[in-house]
């Protein structure tokens, strides 16, 4: 590591093999192998390894981002994370705080080299007949058809309107043609979190866990049958 003598601020700091892993655009492992990252043209940047071979080609577009993996064989295996524009305008209606109009891009699928997909949809609502996004996830669709779906319940959209955080929320699991849900309701009062899980195939009732906080942020839970 190199001091300036001057203000005492860190100049550089060699790795093994005498690589300076402070350098912009290089990441050093700790046997001293690195990669690089270049620009070869608008839109791209390419991570070349120790050996100079181009490991990583990431290609930005307007409505995608293609990740391009070199496999063993010396071809690519492209990923392509597919973008999509949300009209986002928040309606937690809460007191004294802005509502928050915009657009925002988003990932609206992940399809891999072997063509599964991810696909991501987002929490929306009407209002005057025009669809509107508050920005939060609500659904994570795998390629079995399956889905994971987080669904906010109760006032102000399931938040603390004083901070923020999530006071009421239901996850749903799918495989594709069954669901279990399960539940989460904090209490601001008494520093406690209700987790309520579903009856599963293992389980003969459906049962809550009371998760406790203290002041110092220390939680403990208890199962209640």
């Amino acid at each position: 590591m190199t001091i300036s003598s001057a203000d005492g601020s860190v100049t550089s700091v060699l790795g093994r093999g005498g690589v300076d892993v402070t350098n912009p655009g290089v990441m050093v492992d700790p046997n001293g192998n690195y990669i690089s990252a270049s620009t070869p043209q608008s839109g791209e940047t390419d991570w070349t390894d120790t050996a100079g071979r181009v490991a990583l080609k990431v290609i930005t577009g307007t409505s995608s981002i293609q990740y391009k993996v070199l496999d063993p064989t010396g071809a690519y295996q492209t990923t392509t994370l597919n973008l999509q524009n949300l009209s986002v305008k928040t309606n937690f209606a809460c007191p004294n705080v802005v509502e928050y109009t915009g657009t925002a891009s988003v990932p609206q699928s992940l399809v891999l080299p072997n063509n599964q997909q991810y696909s991501f949809s987002y929490e929306s609502y009407v209002q005057n007949s025009t669809t509107y996004y508050t920005g939060r996830l609500q659904r994570v669709t795998l390629p079995t058809g399956g889905y994971y779906e987080y669904d906010y319940t109760g006032a102000n959209g399931g938040i603390n309107c004083a901070d923020g955080t999530t006071l009421s929320m239901n996850r749903v699991v799918s495989d594709g043609t069954n669901t279990a849900t399960w539940n989460y309701v904090r209490n601001t009062t008494n520093l406690t979190t209700t987790i309520t899980t579903p009856q599963l195939a293992d389980t003969p009732n459906a049962n809550d866990m009371v998760v406790s906080f203290n002041s110092s942020g220390i939680s403990a839970h208890s199962p209640m049958l």
